[in-house]
């Protein structure tokens, strides 16, 4: 068991709603740049894939390192479900109210996420509305009294 646990390194997410202080000071990294930290991504969405450490100091995406090895990340149950790892850890750091989303089915996500690459719309592209297949469920649990969610 022990040749499957890796230390992960993230990715931040800089949007102008994020906070200064809070993940920064979680993450132990300066912030000399007044850049706004607004989430923290654990995971292996293509868009921002978390790295793993290996013993040797090197690092590999976790998306490569899933694709590369499926067998020693997911079940088989989830690789026939999804056939990637099906979910994202984002830790947030809300400065101003954020407007509300609006996910789509896993169907709808799907079918627009194709047409999206069929269109040869680049995925880090602002006006891109599909960044991966998948359905957005979310659960949320805020850190601070001064969170408030609707």
């Amino acid at each position: 068991m022990q040749d499957n646990i890796y230390k992960l390194k993230g990715k931040i997410q800089h949007y102008a709603w994020g906070g200064y202080h809070y993940i920064p000071e979680l993450l132990g990294v300066g912030n000399t740049d007044g850049r706004p930290f607004a989430e923290y991504w654990l995971g292996a969405h293509p868009s921002a894939p978390s790295d793993i450490i290996m013993d040797d100091g090197s690092t590999i995406s976790l998306l490569q390192f899933i694709q590369n090895n499926p067998e020693r990340v997911l079940t088989p149950g989830i690789q026939a479900k999804f056939g990637e790892l099906s979910f994202l850890l984002k830790i947030l750091d809300v400065r101003e109210m954020l407007s509300i989303q609006v996910h789509p089915t896993r169907e709808n996500a799907r079918i627009g996420f194709d047409a999206e690459e069929q269109a040869g719309i680049p995925i880090h592209a602002p006006y891109r509305n599909y960044k991966d297949k998948n359905h957005k469920p979310e659960v949320m649990v805020a850190l601070s009294e001064t969170f408030w969610l609707l």
